[in-house]
């Protein structure tokens, strides 16, 4: 097992590595906030995706209740696509603000986790930043899946993906990716935010 789990440890990290190195190398440069948000798209798998995300995770309630009766609501995606129509600014602002959260827990990693969620799925790897309470889960350390702030304690987390994933394992982080989230933090200077 000693074998296996320091593969898993490695690949975690390796991972991880890649993703935040990814986001480095494509937002470092000066882009529009036009262009930074159509690269923030284009880390999720699809449009579709991108969306449903933002407007789970990256929305505030008060703004998703002046339009739906409840915020349990699942809106459809023509639901969501016929509000981006109607308020682009606000998703444009809610968007960079997004943004701008998952690179402050980017900034500040704590751990890291392996996860395969059910029988022949690809391994998510999660990134959390204790600081900011926010996990950012990509899948294979390729394309970002969620990221959101939890809501109870990291060990009840960690129990509720433990019973609901085939394998869910706390990796750690290494001086490497410390190195590269200081780059994460510069880069969030870079673009206004504030620790």
């Amino acid at each position: 097992m000693g074998g296996e789990a320091t593969k898993i440890k490695e690949y975690t990290l390796e991972k991880s590595k890649q993703f935040v190195v990814y986001v480095i190398e494509n937002f470092s440069e000066h882009l529009s906030d036009e262009l930074l948000i159509l690269g923030f798209k284009n880390l999720f798998k699809s449009e579709k995706d991108f969306y449903r995300h933002l407007f789970k995770h990256g929305i505030p309630d008060e703004w998703k209740l002046s339009f739906v009766e409840t915020r349990h609501i699942k809106l459809t995606w023509k639901d969501i696509k016929h509000l981006l129509e109607q308020h682009p600014q606000d998703f444009k602002k809610f968007a960079k603000q997004y943004f701008m959260e998952i690179l402050k827990a980017l900034a500040h990693p704590t751990t890291t986790f392996y996860e395969i969620p059910f029988e022949g799925a690809k391994p998510n790897i999660v990134i959390f930043s204790g600081h900011h309470r926010r996990v950012v889960i990509t899948l294979e350390g390729e394309k970002l899946q969620s990221s959101y702030i939890l809501k109870g304690q990291v060990e009840d987390y960690i129990k509720e993906r433990k019973h609901r994933s085939i394998s869910f394992l706390e990796v750690g982080i290494d001086e490497e990716l410390r190195e590269l989230a200081r780059q994460i933090r510069n880069l969030y200077k870079r673009l206004g935010g504030h620790s």
